[in-house]
């Protein structure tokens, strides 16, 4: 199995990732900077702007789901046999219940360190570590935001926070990407080969 580029995915997956983020901090800014400018524009077609972002969202997950499958399948086609993880089960584990809290995590930091050339794949590193946690956080400040109903004060705060936490994430997530994509970038190359054996 050749190894694939990820130029392509890697666009497409930070060009989501930053589209994205931009709904929450704009409906953060503009309730309190330009609040009846908010209540005129904004507020009829809330609706249909947290529909788009759902769909971005969606289509967001599919692609960053490939771009993790594929970076996956090039450690394997360079023949790095010690992974623990195989290029399908580091999108999967998303979906397992409470083992979605840490096993994410370690196949991304597996991947993390096996683009980048670094031994054993389960040290830790810094930026991995980070984005997880900002993808938790997220998490429960999206919970948080769910459970408000119609509680002002509690959805707002929780309205600051999801801006705050999804721009973090956003962030975090294009780091990450961009660093596993440099990694990988060397991987077709014949004398590496020995590298990672």
């Amino acid at each position: 199995m050749p190894v694939r580029s990820l130029r392509i995915l890697t666009f497409f997956v930070v060009a989501l990732v930053a589209i994205g983020a931009i709904w929450a901090p704009f409906v953060a800014l503009t309730v309190t900077l330009a609040p009846e400018w908010f209540a005129v524009h904004v507020s009829p077609v809330a609706q249909i702007g947290d529909g788009c972002e759902l769909v971005v969202r969606l289509v967001t997950f599919v692609v960053f789901g490939r771009w993790i499958y594929v970076a996956g399948s090039n450690l394997v086609a360079v023949g790095m046999e010690e992974l623990e993880f195989t290029p399908a089960a580091r999108i999967w584990w998303f979906a397992v219940p409470f083992a979605n809290f840490f096993k994410p995590y370690q196949g991304m930091l597996e991947l993390w360190n096996a683009s980048r050339g670094t031994w054993p794949h389960n040290q830790t590193a810094p930026l991995p570590a980070v984005w997880w946690a900002c993808w938790l956080i997220y998490g429960v400040i999206a919970q948080v935001l769910r459970l408000a109903g119609d509680d002002r004060s509690m959805a707002f705060t929780a309205l600051y926070g999801s801006a705050i936490a999804g721009t973090a994430l956003a962030a975090t997530a294009i780091a990450l990407v961009l660093g596993i994509a440099r990694g990988q970038s060397a991987l077709g190359q014949e004398d590496l080969s020995a590298v990672f054996a």
